[in-house]
């Protein structure tokens, strides 16, 4: 019994020990962060009264400029827009580019809209019309520009036909899609029709290649775009497929081998080279009878005005003190051309300036060759620039407006 009691009051004494320890810590850890508490109150405050670096306040500046920078040019394209939709009402507007000025046609009847600018999704499932028409449409539908042509487009009928290839090599869809718009804009500024590579495989619309015979593998662009429409509504742009040329022009003799000077017809008088597994007879075909162009993005900007704006251009460029790019502080869109340039050039010092002679060839070759960087896989707004500021907002437009998905893909995308 004495031995029990012995063990109770050891472990009545152990547990009220534990206790007292407890309540202490506790106690002197609410203490602490009171005092801690306090101590941050006190650094807040003296912190509130120090000056800011001259970092910050640079920083803030630097802020300060952009926001009003972002104003003025917001402004200035409200002004824009408001005189372009009053020169709309009753008579035509014209786009200046120095030495060129093209009169772009009266605007077309307000009825005049059709799938290109609206997006009909019944058809496919949903989503609904009013849904598409107010989260997805983001094009806009701009007449006066559906009438605008390139300074270099032929209005008399165009007897005889100027036409631009682009190669494209095995890529990726959004790479081709660049390049597709990169070919466009210079089709339609240098006025001439565009002509499309045949179907070709791209590597991302399939995942498994064991499985590819059970789909469709190769395409065109018109498989993705409405071209059709756009050819509609565009005036100064005219795409048509490889084999459509190749009957044309290849078969009816037109086309001289720029070597021999004699006529040249295609490789075992093929026209559709759709789906063909060796390309590369086809290729030597049409560099042999066109006038190839080897301009590098990532060297050049593709450029295009006056002749005589162009020249200052290009001795401004080649100056030793010629100033890089500015600082984070976008120039207004109505810049001085030599403004603009410099912010678009970034560390490239050339120019590729569409010459007379090009302008004059039957055929316009773009050739691409990875090993001396011929390649044309870039976004449009950073390889051409064009000395007229009216004219490279509306390349802006015109991409934004008619570059867009079909229907059919726009609607299926609505419903994810």
């Amino acid at each position: 019994i004495a031995i029990v009691l012995a063990l109770v009051i050891s472990f009545n004494v152990f547990f009220d020990i534990m206790l007292l320890h407890n309540v202490s810590h506790r106690h002197s850890r609410t203490n602490s962060l009171k005092r801690a508490g306090q101590d941050f109150v006190v650094r807040k405050s003296s912190l509130e009264q120090l000056p800011l670096p001259a970092v910050e306040e640079e920083t803030i500046s630097r802020l300060n400029r952009l926001q009003q920078q972002f104003d003025e040019n917001k402004e200035l394209l409200r002004q824009q827009r408001e005189h372009r939709e009053r020169s709309q009402l009753n008579h035509s507007s014209s786009f200046s580019t120095g030495e060129n000025q093209v009169v772009v046609a009266k605007e077309r009847p307000s009825t005049d809209i059709s799938e290109t600018f609206g997006l009909e999704c019944q058809a496919y499932g949903g989503p609904s019309d009013e849904f598409a028409h107010k989260e997805m449409v983001y094009w806009q539908n701009i007449h006066s520009d559906s009438q605008y042509t390139s300074p270099f487009y032929n209005n008399d009928n165009r007897t005889i036909s100027q036409y631009l290839i682009v190669e494209t090599e095995r890529a990726s869809f959004n790479t081709m899609r660049m390049a597709f718009e990169v070919a466009a804009v210079l089709a339609h500024a240098m006025g001439r029709t565009l002509v499309l590579m045949p179907e070709h495989r791209y590597r991302s619309l399939f995942k498994d290649y064991s499985e590819a015979w059970k789909q469709k593998t190769e395409f065109l662009f018109s498989d993705f775009f409405s071209l059709d429409s756009l050819q509609e509504h565009v005036s100064g742009l005219r795409v048509i497929s490889m084999e459509e040329f190749l009957q044309k022009e290849a078969v009816g003799g037109n086309l001289i081998n720029t070597t021999t000077g004699v006529v040249s017809y295609p490789p075992f008088n093929r026209t559709d080279w759709n789906g063909a597994t060796e390309m590369r007879p086809l290729i030597e075909y049409l560099r042999s009878v066109s006038h190839r162009i080897n301009w590098k993005p990532g060297i050049c900007m593709a450029t295009f005005g006056p002749q005589t704006v162009l020249q200052e251009l290009v001795e401004a460029i080649n100056k030793t003190d010629f100033p890089g790019p500015p600082n984070d502080i976008p120039v207004r869109v109505n810049a001085p051309p030599l403004e603009r340039l410099r912010e678009n050039l970034g560390h490239r010092k050339e120019l590729c300036i569409y010459s007379n002679e090009q302008q004059s060839a039957r055929v316009l070759h773009f050739w691409y060759e990875p090993k001396v960087l011929a390649r044309h896989l870039t976004q449009f707004y950073t390889f051409l620039f064009f000395v007229s500021w009216e004219e490279d907002l509306f390349y802006k437009r015109f991409v934004r407006d008619h570059f867009r998905y079909t229907d059919e893909i726009q609607c299926a995308a609505g419903k994810t």
